[in-house]
């Protein structure tokens, strides 16, 4: 998936990744970084993620969700 770091930003900032038992962000730039302190969990695979009202975002995963909020 990729996400802004605000809905109403013009070009995307992350790009998240889901493997078989992990999840991956990485900041989209002129390069391409993987992030560590994005408040995603890692440890899971991903099943949806996206942005909502007040650019929060949400992760879907096999155990429940996480809403990260823009404060962290």
């Amino acid at each position: 998936w990729t996400l802004k770091h605000h809905l109403s930003d013009p070009e995307h900032a992350f790009m998240v990744v889901s493997f078989e038992d992990s999840t991956v962000v990485l900041s989209i730039g002129e390069s391409v970084e993987e992030l560590t302190d994005t408040g995603f969990l890692g440890s899971v695979k991903s099943i949806l993620c996206g942005q909502v009202h007040g650019d929060a975002f949400v992760q879907v995963h096999p155990g429940g969700f996480r809403q990260i909020l823009p404060s962290g």
